[in-house]
């Protein structure tokens, strides 16, 4: 029986990796870019929601003030069933 001394190197050339090793990602420059460029076109995609939404919450029930004014009708008692 023959003995087949490992060298590291796997078939082709490529190096053995572990288990573990192999499904850990990559850290570079590219990433640091990809979530810049994610988190700015979702900051521009909720200001363009919220630019589309803004007329509407000036109109007549878009927003709601409170000054202090009792309202005309007093609510009901409430009533407690046996």
């Amino acid at each position: 029986m023959a003995t087949i001394a490992n060298s590291g190197r796997g078939h082709e050339g490529h190096p053995v990796l572990e288990a573990t090793e192999a499904r850990q990602g990559r850290r570079g420059l590219h990433v640091f870019w990809i979530l810049l460029v994610s988190t700015a076109l979702s900051a521009l995609a909720l200001l363009a929601l919220l630019a589309i939404e803004a007329p509407g919450l000036s109109g007549p029930g878009g927003q709601v003030s409170t000054s202090g004014a009792v309202s005309p009708t007093a609510p009901a008692p409430v009533r407690q069933t046996e």
